[in-house]
């Protein structure tokens, strides 16, 4: 049965060759010789003895391929693939981004693998076994006398210059990094740039609000300011369009019996957040957000600590800094803080800006 299968087959391809036109026995595109009849090769007339060289078939006294063996071949190299293809994740591939799970670092994460980008979160993205490599993940702290690069993932605190405040007896309230990179900082009495070896340059001859101890640019470079003043505490915008600029009072103050405990930030979003302290007691801060438009402040939820006079949203996170040298990780939705680290005693933190 097996050869009569065999012996159709053949048949059936002979019919085919003959009728689209191949002249058998001549070289051509099936890979027989460009020349004259070459025996036991394919196209090639069979040996004396009905000899084709392996694994060609004779029929008809012309070497040709074994219909029947080509489609076990086809199948073998069908299969051959389909584990060739396997084999490349004998393991698998969870997360489905093409990197077999025996060599990704964490194969239930997409982003994560190797040749990955890599992110300020404190994440070895690529695989090579370092976090954050080669990326500037810092921002930027002051207190009374210096500025800081603190990077909450490395855990480490960089004091970068001393401040060369340009009035005796005035301070330094805050600092923010304004739209072109240049960083900004408030005294009682101006505006001023501060440069990577701390010198200070007058921008803006303008006296700060009463109280005022927080600083944020957002991305449209508008600059605000909030302040600890007791009942009149309250946020303010400093139109800079103004020649020269002015200060306005954004409403008629908080509105929630609540005081600037220390900063104020812009985050990513566009959302202006402070941290407050009660206008009377020793409670812990909350983390409030202020209406850009009316000055009122809505409650977020308590932080559990006291006295954070920085705050910095870096990188898609919300950090905070206090005066015992605290360095903080705020969830921006509830308020809950933790601890990352604390900076050496000598440290205690006035204020902070943005890193990103």
């Amino acid at each position: 049965m097996a050869y009569v299968l065999r012996l159709a087959v053949v048949v059936t391809l002979l019919m085919v060759q003959i009728a689209c036109g191949r002249e058998l026995g001549t070289g051509g595109a099936d890979g027989g010789p460009d020349g004259p009849d070459v025996p036991g090769v394919l196209g090639g007339r069979c040996t004396f003895d009905g000899f084709c060289n392996d694994p060609l078939v004779c029929v008809a006294n012309v070497c040709v391929r074994d219909p029947l063996e080509g489609e076990g071949e086809g199948e073998g190299e069908g299969e051959g693939e389909g584990e060739g293809e396997g084999a490349d994740c004998p393991d698998g591939d969870d997360d489905g981004d093409g990197d077999c799970n025996d060599s990704d670092c964490n194969d239930s994460d997409s982003s994560i693998q190797a040749g990955a980008t890599e992110r300020c979160d404190n994440v070895d993205s690529n695989c090579n076994g370092q976090k954050n490599d080669l990326l500037d993940c810092t921002f930027l702290a002051h207190d009374a006398v210096a500025t800081y690069a603190i990077d909450p993932f490395a855990l480490t605190v960089e004091r970068i210059a001393n401040i060369e405040l340009a009035v005796d007896g005035r301070s330094l309230l805050d600092i923010d990094i304004d739209v072109d990179g240049t960083l900004i900082a408030v005294t009682q009495d101006a505006f001023y740039e501060v440069t990577s070896s701390g010198q200070m340059i007058e921008l803006v001859d303008l006296p700060a609000p009463p109280g005022t101890n927080g600083l944020a640019i957002n991305d449209d470079g508008e600059l605000f300011l909030t302040t600890s003043d007791g009942a009149d505490s309250a946020a303010w915008k400093v139109d800079r369009t103004m020649s020269p600029p002015s200060l306005q009072q954004l409403g008629d103050g908080f509105a929630i019996n609540r005081r600037s405990s220390g900063d104020c930030v812009f985050t990513k979003s566009g959302d202006l957040l402070m941290s407050a302290s009660s206008l009377v007691g020793t409670s812990n801060d909350e983390l409030v957000e202020i209406n850009v438009t009316d000055g009122t402040a809505t409650s977020i939820g308590s932080t559990a600590f006291r006295n954070i006079y920085g705050l910095s949203a870096s990188f898609g996170f919300l950090f905070g800094v206090n005066n015992e040298g605290k360095i903080l990780q705020i969830n921006a939705g509830s308020g809950e803080s933790t601890v990352l680290f604390t900076a050496p005693a000598t440290v205690r933190f006035n204020g902070a800006a943005n890193g990103d």
